[in-house]
């Protein structure tokens, strides 16, 4: 049987981006650790990490990682409610996505930590990278935009996010002046938050325009993005509860009517601790609140 104590000597190590660091977080040696991770990979016949500065899992690692996190979630879910012994400082580790993050998801948090006192270690990346790391086992919990489910793991619903494209009066009235057009938009400057912003993309296709047909800007960032519209350095696609928030001062004009939106899902593993069912249903709410359900 699997010793959960090196179950999570292989999640310190990918945590902490050595074994050195794990051990120093666990308070052992640096080779307690290795002995530890070398049990391990006897057990399963595996490698499970590929040892280089910092350490990655092979395959076999990310199989086992989906895993360890949860077991040892449910670790401590039971020290604390079944022997009453208190648990060291508890984060549980959730990835999000960047206009998520920046718009509604931080009500959510706000609200579980109040009620819960447990923290939460965010990893922002784009929609479809959120999925990835919930799937290779290096989160417990993450919205997505993709329905999919892996087995072992549920997908529910969210809701649509969504945003508006947007330029200042400034910005129309110099590119916009005979209207909001393919002719039009091949000239005036878009602001990308990355290479993988598919929502501006959606805009400009409606349009008729690809990508590589406009000048552009990478903004990795909702408030600098914003900011960056602001500005006048571009045009971009913003969410609307963050535009509602901290786009007052400016009159926005809006270059599609039509809508802009991202469905967003909830996963989570089938076999999920207290705090994780707790975080679901402030996620929920807080998705009702803010109009998405």
């Amino acid at each position: 049987m699997i010793d959960h104590k090196d179950l999570k000597c292989l999640v310190e190590i990918i945590d902490e981006g050595s074994f050195e660091a794990a051990a120093r977080k666990l308070n052992v040696t640096p080779g307690a650790v290795s002995q530890r991770i070398r049990r391990l990979e006897a057990q399963v016949r595996k490698p499970l990490l590929v040892r280089r500065q910092p350490p990655y899992l092979t395959e076999s690692g990310e199989k086992l990682m989906s895993y360890a996190r949860r077991i040892w979630q449910l670790h401590n879910e039971m020290d604390r409610n079944v022997l009453n012994e208190p648990n060291p400082v508890e984060t549980i580790s959730v990835a999000i996505n960047h206009d998520s993050l920046g718009d509604w998801f931080l009500s959510a948090l706000h609200a579980f930590t109040n009620a819960t006192g447990i923290y939460v270690e965010l990893t922002s990346t784009d929609s479809e990278q959120t999925d990835e790391l919930f799937q290779k086992g290096q989160v417990l919990a993450a919205v997505t935009s993709s329905p999919n489910t892996i087995p072992g793991c549920k997908s529910k619903l969210l809701g649509p996010l969504s945003y508006q494209a947007v330029c200042t009066k400034a910005f129309a009235a110099r590119y916009f002046e005979d209207g909001i057009n393919a002719t039009s938009l091949r000239q005036a400057p878009a602001l990308y938050y990355d290479r993988r912003d598919r929502v501006t993309q959606g805009v400009l296709k409606h349009f008729g325009v690809r990508k590589g047909e406009t000048p552009h800007h990478y903004i990795p960032g909702t408030a600098e993005l914003l900011q960056a519209t602001r500005m006048g350095l571009g045009w971009s696609t913003v969410p609307s509860g963050y535009l509602r928030m901290f786009g007052q001062g400016e009159t926005w004009v809006q270059l599609y009517s039509g809508k802009i939106q991202t469905e967003l899902h909830w996963k989570t593993w089938d076999l999920a601790s207290d705090e994780i069912e707790a975080l679901s249903r402030h996620v929920f709410q807080t998705a009702k609140d803010y109009g998405l359900l």
